[in-house]
């Protein structure tokens, strides 16, 4: 049963390569194949079954030591993998990062910690790949990671082209486990009495990842039958349909400079507003903008063909139209964005429309409930009580110095809630705050609207 099961494993490995004609033959002296290794299970089956499919002279191994938990853990996993390799008789090299360099990248890019380590990852990678003339290098992501990516993606409001999940190759990166389960993975080695590291911070339900591991998925195991072949096949449409979206034949930005773009009006009108919205990504992603546009201005732009002047900015970009050319630009320097903000200043104001306020894709308002008065939040698809509060207030996002009061009436501050939270730098000002003018406080960290854990004064809460 044992050898049976790592027999129709290893054959799963094997067709993946069959199917993108990636072959070891008797002609093909040379044949090198490159492998990601973390000492994770999914990793080192992976290493596992290509030894045993390809031989040992032909894998190379990198694995990267980012330094980021203790010194005691990563050096362990390091080692770990290095005793596996040499046990194996395969090559393997390992990159140390120096410790603190994740981290203060975070700072730099101001895009987490995560984004950090990966960016300086695939730098390795880059580097094991010139240095050895690898053609490919394998990376372990499974048919689980593909399920958690889909629905993170989903749950963040991703169209076709952005939740499409993991692609099995881009470029010479590819992914033989992307159709295997974790189950299966692990049973693979425990029929051969293998071992495997486990990471902590896989355990951290700070990260949505996590939370959507070992929180959403668990529920939908239970409660909902055959989700995950519904996911799957859904996903294998969105590829089909993004394939084909993006072979259609759409007018091109003209780049005037790294900050300046354009097109003729007309030209960007007579597409249907689903490429429309892709232009305008992929506009933003020739200027490098780095934050999350908001959908919500993007399909504003969708209504600014009436032949007039448009215009709009959020932090930093501007994209407007004279009805004869639409252009975008951002200021490169700009950093920190801080969003409007409205003030709800009096009991009139609940009865028009000043008394909501617009944040990012969220619209809050007020109303009147006997003596009190209590925020709700509208989307497109629901509205939510949020918390009392009293006039007047304001909606608006963090800024360098902001403080909560504690239940022991001291001050924590929001920057260290923020980072308890593992929220990336630039995350950070997309959490609503609301602020009591009359008090001169903040009364509300709307941290739902990331993912987390509202946190309310007791006074305010509903």
């Amino acid at each position: 049963m044992q050898k049976s099961f790592v027999e129709q494993f290893e054959k799963r490995v094997s067709d993946f390569f069959i199917e993108l004609g990636i072959q070891k033959n008797d002609k093909n002296f040379d044949f090198k194949i490159g492998v990601a290794v973390s000492g994770g299970a999914d990793s080192v089956s992976l290493l596992l079954s290509l030894v045993h499919l390809f031989g040992k002279d032909s894998v190379f191994v990198i694995t990267v030591n980012h330094n980021i938990r203790k010194k005691e853990e990563t050096d362990a996993d390091a080692d770990f993998v290095e005793r596996f390799c040499h046990s194996l008789g395969v090559f393997c090299e390992t990159f140390v990062l120096e410790r603190g360099l994740v981290q203060n990248l975070a700072e730099t890019r101001k895009k987490g910690v995560e984004e950090a380590a990966r960016y300086l990852r695939y730098q390795a990678f880059e580097s094991f790949i010139k240095k050895h003339n690898l053609p490919y290098l394998c990376l372990a992501h499974n048919q689980n990671d593909q399920l958690e990516t889909l629905l993170m993606r989903f749950f963040q409001g991703s169209g076709i082209d952005g939740g499409c999940g993991i692609v099995p190759k881009r470029g010479c990166y590819i992914r033989p486990l992307l159709k295997i389960s974790r189950n299966d993975i692990e049973q693979y080695l425990l029929a051969q009495n293998m071992e495997w590291r486990t990471d902590l911070s896989n355990f951290d339900t700070h990260y949505l990842r996590n939370r959507i591991r070992r929180v959403v998925m668990p529920f939908l195991d239970e409660n909902v039958s055959g989700w995950k072949s519904a996911v799957l096949i859904g996903n294998e449409k969105n590829q089909y349909d993004d394939d084909c979206i993006s072979m259609l034949c759409v007018p091109k930005w003209e780049k005037k400079s790294s900050s300046r773009i354009l097109m003729a009006s007309c030209d960007f009108y007579s597409l249907s507003p689903a490429l429309q919205r892709r232009m305008i990504y992929s506009g933003l992603s020739l200027l490098a903008v780095d934050f999350r546009y908001p959908y919500k201005l993007v399909r504003s732009i969708f209504s600014w063909n009436d032949g007039g002047a448009h215009e709009q900015t959020c932090s930093g970009v501007v994209i407007k139209t004279d009805g004869q050319i639409l252009e975008i630009t951002t200021n490169v320097e700009k950093k920190n964005p801080i969003c409007e903000y409205a003030v709800v200043s009096n009991v009139s104001d609940v009865t028009n429309s000043s008394s909501h306020c617009f944040f990012y894709d969220y619209d809050f308002f007020v109303e009147k409930k006997s003596d009190k008065f209590m925020l709700f939040v509208r989307t497109e698809y629901e509205e939510q009580a949020v918390c009392y509060v009293s006039l007047p207030f304001v909606i608006r996002s963090f800024q360098t110095g902001d403080v909560i009061r504690e239940k022991n009436n001291g001050y924590k501050e929001i920057n260290d809630i923020f980072a308890s939270w593992h929220l990336p730098a630039d995350s950070r000002f997309s959490i609503p705050l609301v602020y009591d003018m009359h008090k001169n406080e903040i009364i509300a960290i709307l941290g739902a609207f990331g993912g987390f854990s509202n946190w309310i004064l007791a006074e305010n809460k509903i």
